[in-house]
């Protein structure tokens, strides 16, 4: 695959730059703050708790931003929201809003804010410097924000080339060294404490490396719709916080116990926090009382010296995912334990590196696919018909290329390609029931919204401006991610072939555990399994629709061989 530009390269190394920067600005406003002797957490978290509901949502965090005078968009509080959500609600509560408020390199200056008792008021001093640190939050997500939308406006630019730019020699995660080198490369100074700052924010299983899911959401832009804040954002893209927050030296060599204790070596969960797991705090939506805030949180920084965090890696995935569809990132989050669990036979690794890939392209698309959906003038009519401007009722690959070029997608033919050959499966003619495959969120909530709304039919000569500009926008992605994946899942294919001693049979082998000669859905989720990879239903749905040819409810070999057999005679 090709490489980035000098220019996109140096971009993405300001995006890391103006990361570290943004973090350690935020990390001393954190140590001003704590080191106010009038500061608790616990009555600064009431006083911007205007309902009492025991929890913080955007409305809370934007009033007492306006009542300071400080100017922030509902998206950018929103960010600010999911950098610290703990369970994925688009809501604060006392644990997460401490782990915004409270320093992570001085155990010392933390513990002392928690165990202080006052009034439940903000003096002016604590209102000035909670509002500074907002603030400096605030400017951070818009800064890089703006520098997503930067990278993503390139022509040249892929999450996935971005990463494989970073990532070399390819170990299939970003380390401390490798940011190192990508920075010193494009002539950013950096120092441990930089790199320590960019770990905090975007690694999410505290592994210390960045998985490619890890990348991808740090790197992704938020959508350009309005912000809805209801239950279905619970299944959009998200940004978790990391447990490196909460560590208590800004080096790593301190905390060397706590990465290596129970923590990170126990299952984890998608979706509940690590830390309401160790801390007692049961409920997802109420904070607890001061009461039990202060002793689950002593008993949390003890567990950080003395390496005694033990709970499951956010246990119960499996049943809590049904409900909720878990992002590519949580998904590759938890690929670490992939090489502490890694198998003697090397054709099992290497396939299951590909399912993880696989799985991670599927959760992306299927996300932006709902943020589409939500689109009310959005109908799969209307956007077949930018494609079909003859009304055939089907569509060729140079009708779809002219189609992409008319939204501002320049396609390599190739990716066009490998798009028909997945889909269109009748004399390379793109149906309409195929674009509605493609276009479609397999999530029927999602796709009842859209199947019950009227096409307006608009006459060929108006067809390519149907959309409003946010949901053009978002269909614009989705085509853009539709390419990338077909050119990633090649490039995973043609990095199989590769390899000097891969047998595909005997990677068949290892996921047909009771050697029938067919591959079931029980057989891709225990291989994951094995992995410490939990995934949902879903996950394993989609992965067998990539492999499951004839919709039979099993992969056979051929089944198997002609998805990872290369397709593209272009090498990537």
């Amino acid at each position: 695959m090709a490489s980035l530009r000098l220019g996109t390269e140096k971009k993405l190394a300001e995006f890391f730059s103006v990361t570290a920067q943004g973090e350690r600005d935020a990390e001393n406003a954190r140590i001003a703050l704590s080191e106010n002797r009038e500061f608790d957490p616990y009555a600064a978290f009431k006083a911007l708790d205007r309902f009492n509901n025991g929890y913080l949502n955007y409305l809370d965090i934007k009033s007492f931003l306006e009542k300071n005078r400080i100017f922030a968009s509902t998206q950018e509080v929103d960010l600010l929201i999911k950098q610290y959500d703990s369970d994925s609600d688009s809501r604060l509560i006392l644990s997460d809003f401490q782990q915004l408020t409270c320093p992570s390199t001085s155990v010392a200056i933390r513990d002392l804010a928690i165990s202080r008792s006052g009034p439940l008021r903000l003096s002016l001093d604590v209102e000035f410097l909670l509002s500074r640190l907002l603030e400096k939050e605030i400017s951070l997500q818009r800064r890089l924000e703006t520098i997503r939308k930067e990278l993503e406006a390139s022509p040249d630019f892929s999450i996935f080339k971005a990463f494989e730019t970073i990532d070399y020699p390819p170990t299939s995660f970003v380390t401390r060294n490798k940011i190192f080198d990508f920075l010193r490369k494009n002539l950013v100074s950096a120092f441990n404490d930089d790199i320590d700052g960019i770990l905090r924010r975007l690694d999410i299983d505290g592994d210390e490396r960045l998985s490619y899911g890890e990348f991808s959401d740090a790197i992704k832009c938020a959508s350009p719709s309005i912000v809805v804040h209801s239950p279905a954002r619970e299944s959009q893209t998200v940004r978790h916080s990391s447990p490196l927050r909460r560590s208590p030296s800004p080096n790593r060599t301190a905390d060397r116990e706590f990465r290596t204790s129970g923590y990170l070596d126990s299952s984890r969960s998608l979706t509940k926090s690590s830390f309401l797991e160790t801390s007692g705090l049961k409920s997802p939506r109420r904070s607890p009382t001061r009461s039990q805030f202060l002793s689950s949180s002593n008993g949390f920084n003890k567990s950080l010296e003395t390496s005694g965090l033990k709970s499951p890696r956010r246990s119960g995935n499996l049943e809590k995912s049904l409900s909720r569809s878990p992002t590519r990132s949580q998904l590759l989050s938890s690929s670490n334990g992939f090489n502490k669990t890694a198998r003697s036979q090397p054709e099992e690794s290497e396939i299951v590196n590909v399912f993880i890939k696989q799985i991670g392209l599927d959760r992306d698309l299927e996300a932006s696919r709902r943020d589409l959906a939500l689109c009310s003038d959005f109908t799969l009519i209307d956007a077949f018909n930018i494609f079909d401007i003859n009304n055939y009722g089907f569509v060729t690959q140079v009708e779809f290329e002219e189609g992409l070029r008319s939204l501002g997608i320049l396609p390599i033919k190739d990716e066009v390609s490998l798009l028909f050959k997945h889909f269109a499966l009748v004399d390379r003619r793109l149906t309409f029931s195929d674009f509605c495959k493609i276009v479609t969120t397999k999530d029927l909530e999602y796709s009842r919204l859209i199947n019950g709304r009227i096409p307006q039919n608009l006459p060929r000569y108006e067809r390519r401006r149907t959309f409003r500009l946010n949901t053009e926008g978002l269909f614009v992605k989705v085509m853009k991610l539709l390419l990338e994946n077909e050119s990633v899942a090649e490039s995973l294919r043609q990095q199989l072939e590769r390899r000097p001693y891969f047998s595909i049979s005997e990677a068949f082998q290892c996921v047909d555990k009771d050697r029938n000669g067919f591959i079931t859905f029980d057989e891709f989720q225990v291989l994951l399994g094995d992995y410490g990879i939990y995934v949902t239903r879903k996950d394993v749905e989609n992965l067998m629709e990539r492999y499951d040819k004839d919709r039979d409810g099993r992969v056979s070999y051929s089944e198997f061989l002609n998805e990872v057999t290369p397709k593209s005679p272009r090498r990537y």
